[in-house]
């Protein structure tokens, strides 16, 4: 039987709704298991910040925030999830993944995550997507629509000084893995890193004065950088 872990932030608030409207919500899941379904919405103001843990197998995770300056860290430890969807609208958000079953490190800590289904979307400008996936036969991809977005170089989502995650673009490790990349717009910069045997990595561009960057490491694999209209 599937159990569901729901945080609708309209409904459910950790500091009450009127100090949620102006100075954003903080929202926590860890789920431990097999066929959870795991949801976290937040939709009203700026300023919201998600971190969603799951270990098991064959969960479905949803999250999705809409307005500025959102923050999302996503974590994985299992594999044969049916579905991972992170979606952000708005302006300077930002995305962090995590599945390889550890913390994030400077060093891949591989263990079984594979088999995952994932789609990341961002609508808006200046919006930040990276992290890791470490793993086989993980199947996935990324959009990321507006202008000046980055698949992540800089890791201070805050501006603080201080990096919050190793992650220095996207970085696939492991065989057979599917990966698609969509940026749209101008200004865009994006850069994939794989290591392992049978990847199949396609990254596109569309729009004027984008980067584009692909390093792989391994046999037997594909690669596809396209840019322009």
């Amino acid at each position: 039987m599937k159990k569901t872990l729901s945080l609708v932030l309209t409904l459910f608030l950790t500091v009450g709704l009127a100090s949620a409207q102006s100075s954003g919500s903080e929202a926590k899941i860890k789920a431990t298991g097999n066929n959870n379904d795991v949801t976290v919405e937040q939709v009203r103001g700026a300023d919201n910040n998600a971190s969603i843990w799951v270990s098991g197998n064959q969960n479905v995770v949803s999250e999705y925030q809409r307005g500025d300056r959102n923050q999302v860290l996503l974590e994985v430890a299992g594999g044969s999830n049916d579905a991972i969807r992170s979606k952000q609208m708005g302006d300077d958000n930002a995305i962090y993944v995590n599945f390889r079953g550890a913390r994030p490190a400077p060093v891949f800590q591989s263990n079984d995550v594979d088999k995952n289904d994932f789609l990341f979307l961002q609508v808006g400008k200046e919006n930040i997507f990276g992290g890791a996936v470490a793993g086989d036969g993980n199947s996935g991809q990324f959009k990321q629509y507006g202008t000046g977005n980055t698949l992540l170089g800089d890791t201070d989502l805050d501006g603080d000084g201080v990096d919050r995650y190793d992650a220095q673009g996207l970085m696939i490790e492991g065989h057979r893995n599917t990966l698609r990349g969509l940026q749209q717009g101008r200004l865009n910069t994006g850069k994939i890193m794989a290591t392992g045997n049978g990847n199949h990595l396609r990254f596109q561009q569309k729009g004027q004065q984008n980067y584009g960057e692909i390093l792989v490491t391994g046999d037997g694999n594909t690669a596809r950088v396209t840019q322009g209209q």
